[in-house]
């Protein structure tokens, strides 16, 4: 029975051994299967590049295609305006980063990666696309001094030792829009250092393999992000490592696979009213220039334009000019900043051979019509004054949107927002691009950080849907009428009514669950102030250069109540960005039950040589049945003016039945482009099924890691104290720990990182 039970004990010895060492090496499996796919997404094999391919690429292209190259950029640089850009480099040679725009920080020089993560979000960006490096190229440029240069050679050397070894992600190192932009980069030093007398082969083949690792990545289908500009991108810089760098591997390819990708984007990136669908007048400047350098990019290539492209490039240009305002500034809807940009986009110019010229600064951005609706991409325009052009003191743009095409960037809530431009100065503004990495960033997003009528409570994501209902024009009036429908019950609608020359009426109605409240906050922007108030809801905001009264009166159902606020962050109201900072600013926030109630804000712009007040006394609602249906009063110096709106009609009678021209409005009604609306998220929705979006979750897969490696220590003395009271159970339960460890890395690969 001995020698049995001995018998016995070795048969299973072996099996016992192998399970014992299936359970150690299952933990280590599953921490492979964690890590593995981030590892693969971002493995490039670095091309070799040996002498011949150096001394091709010194050949080609010629110097006059790389000269153009040299004068694109994805982005505008802050540090490449005129007398800034010394002072920013030398300050840069000590390590003191002092860019406007960008906290001060200080930064190892010539590179070290810990500065991916130094300073703010969109300082990390910048560092990632290579600007500092190219700050000291754009200072060797100017100055010739040759400190400048050799930082930036110095800098592009390590640079590319620690991108080509590296094996995870470290800030934004593999960011698309950076490994993008860092092809231009690259482009432009080797333009300069191709040429030089001095120059070594070892740093010749540093640079052009990491230009040609870049585009590997950029032409990866898992890192193509198709459903923004950051995809356009992608493809434009293919075509730019494919003009640079001709002699290079897979040129041929990426130029196909570029036209191909870029094809498919064009079809929801820009309709066909010329609006790029990205939410926002600063990606719609953007969106131009990436139009016209993929129109230059194909002539440069010898490739045929599709003619589609630079049909939606010619209105692009028009719609851009026609929210372009002659301060240069752009109406803050979206993510944009609210600074002057006098360069404005680099345009290109159709040739009678199909292609396009060079691109360059447009001098004349002048609206091309005074009023442009745009019922699919969402917007609507309107110039007073445009006979007077450039004169700021006789002009005046409203713009309003409604725009939210799912899926697509830099989207905020703010369906029927206004944004009022006048006489030199903005006046009713939204927030515009919150800095990403400020916690306050969320509530700019939301409704709060725009002027459109929503719920108190309502999330940034509510199911909603807008559309512009009627609209009408006259010498003497314009009027259009939006409409809001969700969340649930809750509907929203605007009317916005110009008596011309300067007076305007906003008119909101709202109708849903009873016990909810609306609100609607107000904000004006920095450069003008509050300059008197009243207990009537009469406000007198001033500004200067040249000096402007903007006299507005807010009146509502009885329920209404109007608070003041300036720089608050609880609740969120009175802030603009301007320059990536978020600027203090006078907002008025009004708040309402959001059932059958109404409210109106009543403006009139007065400019320097006319200071008087507009309004005898405040304006009143006579009658008020529903958003069709009133009658409103208005007292001015010029004398009582009625305005009644029943049905489609509005009848405006400037001395309110007394003697005096009558003047009749007829609506018209404006159809929904749901069949066009339809056609965009289609091809949407096809590009998203042939590019699904790999996630990173690093801090996903730092956490399971730990988790992992505390399970198998937590097993082991388990296992242990096990064997050591019940030593007959020690096999059964190292096989059920086994089993579960397949079960935990098949979950883990399958489900968890996948949604």
């Amino acid at each position: 029975m001995a020698r049995a039970g001995l018998d016995h004990n070795r048969r299973y010895t072996p099996f016992a051994g192998a399970l014992l060492v299936a359970t150690l090496i299952a933990p280590l499996v599953v921490l492979a299967s964690v890590w593995s796919p981030l590892f693969f997404h971002y493995y490039t094999q670095t091309p070799s590049v040996d002498g011949q391919l150096v001394a091709a690429a010194r050949q080609a292209p010629p110097g006059n295609i790389l000269e153009e190259l040299d004068q694109l950029r994805l982005f505008p640089a802050r540090w490449a305006q005129g007398p800034q850009l010394l002072p920013v480099a030398e300050s840069l040679l000590r390590g003191d980063l002092a860019i406007p725009g960008y906290p001060p920080a200080h930064i190892v020089i010539p590179f070290s990666p810990v500065d991916f993560e130094s300073g703010s979000s969109e300082w990390q960006l910048e560092f990632a696309s290579l600007a500092v490096p190219e700050i000291f190229m754009d200072a060797y440029r100017v100055s010739g001094r040759e400190e400048f240069f050799a930082t930036a050679t110095q800098a592009l050397e390590q640079w590319a030792t620690y991108e080509r070894h590296s094996s995870m992600p470290n800030g934004l190192l593999w960011n698309d829009h950076a490994i993008a932009a860092r092809v231009l980069v690259l482009a432009k030093f080797w333009h300069l250092y191709r040429a030089r007398p001095n120059s070594r082969l070892q740093i010749a083949a540093d640079i052009l393999e990491m230009a040609a690792r870049c585009a590997q990545l950029l032409a990866r289908p898992s890192h193509f992000t198709f459903a923004t500009n950051h995809g356009v991108m992608q493809n434009l810089a293919l075509w730019h490592f494919c003009l640079s760098f001709p002699s290079l591997p897979h040129v041929s390819e990426y130029k196909q696979l570029a036209l191909a990708r870029l094809r498919d984007q064009m079809a929801f990136y820009v309709d066909d009213e010329g609006v790029v669908l990205e939410h926002s007048a600063h990606y719609h400047h953007a969106g131009v220039q990436f139009l016209g350098m993929a129109c230059r990019y194909l002539t440069l290539l010898g490739m045929p334009i599709p003619s589609d492209w630079l049909s939606k490039y010619r209105q692009s240009k028009s719609f851009y000019a026609l929210i372009r305002r002659p301060d240069a500034t752009l109406p803050a809807f979206g993510d944009t900043d609210g600074v002057p940009d006098p360069a404005g986009p680099k345009v290109a110019r159709s040739t009678p051979q199909g292609d396009v010229s060079a691109l360059a600064d447009e001098m004349e951005w002048q609206p091309p019509r005074s009023a442009a609706l745009f019922p699919l991409s969402g917007y609507a325009v309107e110039w007073d004054g445009l006979e007077s052009w450039p004169d700021q003191r006789r002009l005046s743009q409203t713009v309003l949107a409604w725009s939210n095409f799912k899926g697509h960037g830099h989207k905020h809530a703010d369906e029927l927002s206004l944004l009022f431009w006048g006489n030199g100065h903005s006046w009713w503004t939204n927030v515009g691009y919150w800095p990403d990495s400020s916690p306050a960033r969320s509530d700019a997003l939301s409704w709060s950080g725009s002027d459109a009528p929503h719920l108190v409570t309502e999330p940034l994501e509510s199911a909603r849907e807008a559309h512009v209902l009627d609209a009408g024009s006259s010498s003497d009036l314009t009027a259009l009428t939006l409409v809001r429908v969700g969340p649930g019950k809750f509907t929203a609608t605007r009317q916005v009514l110009h008596v011309v020359p300067n007076l305007w009426i906003v008119l909101d109605s709202m109708s849903g669950p009873v016990g909810a409240n609306s609100t609607t906050t107000w904000t004006v922007a920095p450069a003008a102030h509050l300059e008197r108030s009243g207990s009537t809801g009469w406000y007198i905001f001033s500004a200067d250069n040249p000096h402007s009264t903007l006299t507005t009166f807010l009146i509502g159902s009885p329920e209404m109540k109007v608070r003041r606020y300036r720089g608050s962050l609880k609740p969120f109201a009175g802030w603009q960005i301007l320059n990536s900072t978020p600027v203090e600013a006078d907002a008025l926030v009004v708040e309402q039950p959001a059932n059958h109630s109404w409210s109106a804000n009543i403006w009139s712009l007065a400019d320097g040589e006319n200071q008087q007040a507009a309004f005898l006394a405040a304006p009143s609602m006579q009658q008020w049945v529903d958003s069709q249906n009133w009658n409103m009063v208005i007292p001015l110096a010029a004398g009582t003016l009625s305005i009644k709106r029943s049905g489609q009609t509005i009848q405006l009678d400037p001395n309110a039945g007394g003697k005096g021209r009558v003047c009749t409005l007829q609506l018209t009604a404006v159809a929904k482009p749901e069949a066009q609306a339809a056609v965009i998220q289609d091809a949407f929705d096809r590009m998203a099924e042939k590019y699904p979006r790999f996630k990173d979750l690093v801090p996903y897969r730092t956490r399971v890691t730990y988790l992992i490696t505390l399970a198998l220590l937590l097993q082991e003395l388990t296992l242990a104290a096990v064997h050591r009271l019940w030593p007959s159970r020690t096999l059964g339960l190292r096989f059920l720990a086994l089993t579960v460890w397949i079960a935990a890395g098949t979950w883990l690969s399958l489900v968890y990182f996948r949604t």
